[in-house]
């Protein structure tokens, strides 16, 4: 039986929001000390404390010294960065390689897969050489790869995404994404990066029976579909410290999200958008 919690360690995730955007800096903790938070009131009592999160970082180079010019931190680096700690529930760095499916993740389980539009087949799921791929055949489909086991109420969801041409004719390409808050493979919220037939990005949150959450608009700064994009989701359920209902109502059904899981798809529009396509998922 593998070991588990407390005697195997914890997959624990360290980040600063630097430069604008959060900065992965796990590999810079020291694994010798541990990582300590505190947060609320000792008793019912007393007042409430500041919250503390007490760790220790590897400052060899100096990037983490706050008067350091050449840190490419600075001077972003000092008094009030934020920080956040999370255990990683699930990850894959597709180290492997696999065909006619995902296989399984380094940590979360094995990847489910669900498509639609032209032949759905398992050569269309594909891993190797650190990234796993999405073949979409034909126009107007998609392919979507998921952890079903994983279900989580507070998540970010981050991808990059690039394709080798600039020329999209006859209809719109699906570029990037991201699946939130699924319950089944017709249900969940899907977050839209999608190149236009004049070049231009624009993202759109929409539910597979047709309600438009946020409609396209373009990001900001302005970016051309020959750019390397990253693609960002948030699902927040947390507020005040207690999980929140988040209900919609589809049609006559109502759908109640307190935990659910996250995918990322690739798809592509109608019209004459080039296919077949390969999705590429880091």
């Amino acid at each position: 039986m593998a070991a588990v919690f407390p005697y195997a360690p914890l997959d624990v995730a360290v980040e600063l929001y630097l430069n604008s955007g959060w900065t992965d800096v796990t590999s810079d903790v020291y694994a010798r000390d541990k990582v300590r938070i505190s947060r609320g009131r000792a008793n019912e009592q007393s007042s409430p404390s500041p919250s503390t999160c007490q760790l220790t970082l590897d400052n060899r180079t100096g990037k983490y010294s706050t008067r350091n010019p050449t840190s490419p931190y600075y001077p972003t680096l000092g008094r009030n960065t934020p920080i956040r700690v999370a255990i990683r529930t699930a990850k894959d760095a597709y180290g492997r390689t696999v065909s006619n499916s995902w296989s399984t993740a380094d940590v979360g389980g094995t990847w489910s897969t669900a498509g639609s539009g032209g032949t759905v087949q398992a050569p269309d799921w594909n891993v190797g050489s650190g990234v796993g791929t999405l073949l979409v055949p034909v126009a107007s489909a998609y392919r979507l790869s998921y952890l079903g086991g994983q279900l989580y109420r507070d998540v970010d969801v981050v991808g990059t995404v690039s394709v080798s041409f600039s020329n999209v004719t006859g209809g719109d390409l699906d570029l990037g994404i991201i699946l939130l808050s699924g319950l089944t493979t017709s249900d969940y919220f899907k977050v839209v990066l999608k190149c236009t037939s004049a070049e231009a990005l624009t993202m759109s949150i929409t539910h597979p029976d047709g309600t438009v959450i946020v409609g396209s608009g373009s990001p900001s700064p302005a970016r051309r579909c020959g750019s390397v994009a990253r693609l960002t989701a948030r699902r927040s359920a947390a507020r005040c410290g207690r999980p929140a209902v988040q209900s919609r109502t589809h049609g006559s059904s109502r759908a109640t999200r307190t935990s659910s899981w996250v995918a990322r798809q690739g798809g592509s529009g109608c019209g004459r958008a080039p296919v077949p396509a390969t999705r590429t998922c880091r």
